[in-house]
């Protein structure tokens, strides 16, 4: 809508209120991603056809903000069961990105506008292994964190194991696992940390259930 279009070149008048139009302005080497782009409005999918095209915008108060150094990623959700159903059935990725391209992406996009993206990356579901994974690598940060109070934290397998049983979804990939590690740990170790028990040189464990147990 032209809400939508307002808030990425501006309001008509108003110099520097377009988000879009202004970050570039101000730093033309970018890159932007358009995350879940299945999800925009026809107006603002024609605007970045008009970005695709020229390598240039107008903002909402006409000056012409130049896109030609800027790259632009997109990510869609969209054909996402028939990807799913055409893996299970054992077909190629690149046999799979094809039918996409020719078929079911033309029910989410036009034509023209998928013509301007230079490339389109297929990737399949994570597995729960792959999950199991992430979740190691999204609680070393939590560790990176406990440790600059002076304390130990430590995960058993038996933890990550419970978090990737909560947190996988082949669907949606790994942002289930960002709101299980918030609701089980980040809940917990706040609690903790606000009940003024804990002491320097504690030691935190993430164990089974994804429960923390306090060892002195």
């Amino acid at each position: 809508d032209k809400s939508g279009i307002y808030r990425l070149i501006g309001q008509p008048g108003q110099q520097g209120t377009g988000i879009l139009t202004e970050a570039v302005r101000q730093n033309p080497f970018s890159l932007l991603l358009f995350d879940e782009m299945e999800k925009a409005d026809p107006d603002v999918l024609n605007l970045f056809l008009q970005v695709f095209d020229d390598g240039r915008l107008t903002d909402s108060v006409g000056r012409v903000i130049d896109f030609t150094n800027t790259i632009i990623i997109a990510t869609s959700n969209a054909g996402t069961a028939f990807v799913q159903q055409q893996i299970v059935a054992g077909v190629s990725l690149e046999d799979i990105r094809q039918t996409l391209i020719h078929g079911e992406l033309k029910q989410y996009y036009r034509p023209e506008f998928l013509n301007r993206f230079d490339g389109i990356v297929l990737f399949r579901s994570l597995t729960r292994d792959e999950t199991k994974l992430i979740a190691g690598l999204m609680l070393g940060r939590i560790k990176k964190d406990i440790e600059a109070k002076g304390m130990f934290f430590e995960v058993e397998d038996a933890a990550l194991e419970a978090l990737a049983e909560g947190g996988y979804d082949p669907e949606f990939g790994a942002r289930p696992m960002r709101r299980e590690i918030q609701e089980k740990v980040e809940n917990q170790l706040a609690e903790l940390i606000l009940s003024k028990k804990l002491r320097r040189r504690d030691r935190l464990v993430l164990g089974a259930g994804a429960i923390i147990r306090v060892e002195r």
